[in-house]
């Protein structure tokens, strides 16, 4: 987890406002990005675009730490949109309630709402549900298969490609019905 400051806009370029891409410090202390700086100075010379003072360099340096924190602050927030947490809570969905069928954090578990219920690890629960699903379209496919051949039909092809689209439709449901119990209140 990123420990440094956490306001995004510390970490965004003034022109571009988004974070920096290859960030340069000017000598009045300002950073902007390379490519921002560039395009500003085509406009008006060696400029900062704050402060409005000129710079004696044409080359400004990068500035590695500003980089360096960009960069941590991208995989803090990448590692944050992949989690699913509590809404209640805010902490990480680490378990599934057997009785209630839905994902808990480690707090859920230990309120009034939960007392006497049974848990088990959310990914123990996700590849269980895996599992019946991978059942359930076998079967499903099986069906299909011995339909055509009860009626004579040569397999299709393009059985197949509908197969695995509905396989893949299943998995996106899955998905989003995941990131649906993350919006449940516990």
């Amino acid at each position: 987890m990123f420990f440094g400051v956490s306001d995004s806009k510390d970490y965004c370029c003034s022109v571009c406002y988004d974070v920096f891409k290859d960030p340069v410090l000017l000598s009045c202390s300002h950073s902007f990005c390379r490519l921002c700086l560039t395009t500003w100075w085509t406009e008006k010379p060696n400029e900062c675009p704050l402060c409005k003072t000129v710079s004696q360099n044409n080359n400004p340096p990068s500035n590695l730490a500003l980089k360096n924190l960009c960069e941590s602050f991208l995989q803090d927030q990448d590692q944050r949109a992949s989690e699913v947490v509590c809404n209640s809570h805010s902490k990480k969905l680490e378990l599934f309630c057997l009785d209630h069928k839905q994902p808990v954090c480690i707090i859920c578990r230990d309120s009034r709402n939960h007392v006497g219920h049974s848990f088990i690890p959310i990914d123990e629960a996700a590849q269980e549900h895996r599992e019946k699903l991978q059942k359930s379209l076998d079967k499903t496919i099986e069906c299909i298969k011995s339909h055509f051949k009860e009626r004579g039909y040569a397999p299709f092809r393009h059985l197949h490609s509908k197969l695995s689209q509905l396989h893949i439709t299943t998995y996106i449901f899955i998905i989003v019905l995941g990131s649906k119990c993350k919006t449940n209140k516990h």
